[in-house]
């Protein structure tokens, strides 16, 4: 039976190699916790924005206007056309200004022009966004 023995190179070999392995992990993981944080939050703004928490769902509206996450505008959109509370219509309008794009800015407009508070302002000449009719 062959023995090894413990020189001075066969230990330089092992640390390096360890060293090595060590490094391409610690590496892998980085690059993993990147990911897995954005897709957490991602997660994270998927439940607030259904959930029935008034207070949550506007928390994730004003969050996603500051962040404008992409994979996150089919919700908005699905959210504007079921949100019933007419504050968190005018906090998603704004959101969905926010992400500038024609689909966003029409469905905006839509919730704009249909939500009571801004009618109400626009009724008192306060604002008016219809200025052809008295």
């Amino acid at each position: 039976m062959k023995t090894t023995r413990f020189t001075s190179a066969n230990m330089v070999k092992g640390l390096l190699t360890a060293a090595l392995l060590f490094s391409s992990v610690a590496f892998s993981n980085a690059q993993t916790k990147k990911l897995s944080k954005r897709q957490t939050g991602v997660e994270n703004l998927k439940m607030a924005l259904a959930s029935e928490n008034t207070g949550l769902r506007k928390s994730a509206y004003e969050l996603l206007s500051k962040l404008k996450y992409p994979e996150l505008k089919s919700y908005l959109m699905q959210n504007a056309a079921t949100e019933e509370d007419s504050n968190l219509q005018f906090v998603l309008a704004l959101t969905l200004l926010d992400y500038n794009t024609t689909e966003t800015r029409a469905q905006a407009e839509t919730m704009l022009n249909t939500n009571k508070y801004v009618l109400l302002l626009s009724d008192n000449k306060v604002l008016n966004l219809r200025p052809n009719e008295k």
